[in-house]
């Protein structure tokens, strides 16, 4: 491979709501003939993150949960994985608690929850009585989800002040004030161990991949993402990105509805 594409899922290659299209599918197929690896890196769990690789992957790697989960998913390796510690655990399912939030917490492998909700993946109901069994598997992020506004902000005010966690990833309407609140899903935080981002993970890949930054490109859409544009060599941006992103980009693509990334790709590698 001379080259590596990392690509976030939501808002990038897959539209809101819907699948992601053949045409940025057959895209990302077409790299392998050229030999340019594709790599989806995502704040999403393995399982889901699996699921959606299987249809557009060459390469069999994954980066998931924020960069805390690297792993090859066609040979069973585990090249990267970073986790919080126990005391982190418990305050986090304990904030949750007093809020009335939907957890979910990533181990790579499984996935579990506070209580039943619909899930991105299939996840097993536990209690903070379970936080050592959950640190003792490896947890490498915690989702918190919240429907209340003003309980969401409370609830990132209490982890913002954690010195062992970083929320990596949160709702567009408070990162961006050119996003509006959303009414069809809930407010929600990606919590990971302090240090972790996508950009550690693709750090961590291309040194077991023996490869320079150089030969990377990133493409996204939110604040996540900023990390990965800081290790790739080439950083693209769909149009309906945060504002400091495409500022912060070398190309602006059409948006996650318009195959955003199909284009980035067809032009870019002229498929």
């Amino acid at each position: 491979m001379y080259k590596v594409v990392f690509c976030d899922i939501d808002g990038t290659i897959k539209p809101r709501h819907k699948k992601i299209s053949s045409r940025t599918e057959q895209a990302v197929k077409k790299l392998i003939n050229i030999n340019v690896g594709f790599v989806l890196c995502t704040g999403r769990s393995r399982p889901m993150a699996m699921e959606l690789a299987k249809q557009v992957d060459n390469f069999g790697y994954i980066i998931c949960s924020n960069g805390a989960d690297v792993y090859n998913y066609k040979t069973d390796i585990q090249i990267f994985k970073d986790t919080l510690n126990l005391k982190a655990i418990k305050r986090l399912l304990k904030i949750s608690q007093k809020t009335d939030s939907d957890v979910l917490i990533k181990c790579g492998k499984n996935n579990y929850k506070n209580r039943d909700f619909v899930s991105e993946s299939p996840a097993e109901i536990v209690t903070i009585k379970q936080a050592k069994k959950l640190f003792l598997e490896g947890v490498v992020q915690i989702n918190i989800m919240n429907w209340n506004k003003q309980q969401m902000l409370n609830i990132i005010s209490k982890v913002e002040k954690m010195k062992d966690v970083v929320i990596s990833n949160r709702t567009k309407s408070f990162i961006d004030k050119a996003f509006a609140d959303p009414t069809d899903e809930p407010f929600y935080i990606d919590v990971n161990n302090v240090g972790c981002s996508k950009g550690l993970g693709i750090s961590k890949l291309t040194q077991f991949l023996q490869m320079s930054a150089i030969d990377t490109i990133s493409i996204g859409d939110s604040t996540n993402d900023l990390s990965m544009f800081e290790q790739s060599g080439t950083d693209v941006a769909v149009e309906n990105s945060i504002t400091e992103l495409k500022n912060k980009a070398d190309h602006i693509t059409k948006s996650n509805e318009e195959h955003g990334v199909a284009v980035f790709l067809e032009e870019y590698f002229n498929l």
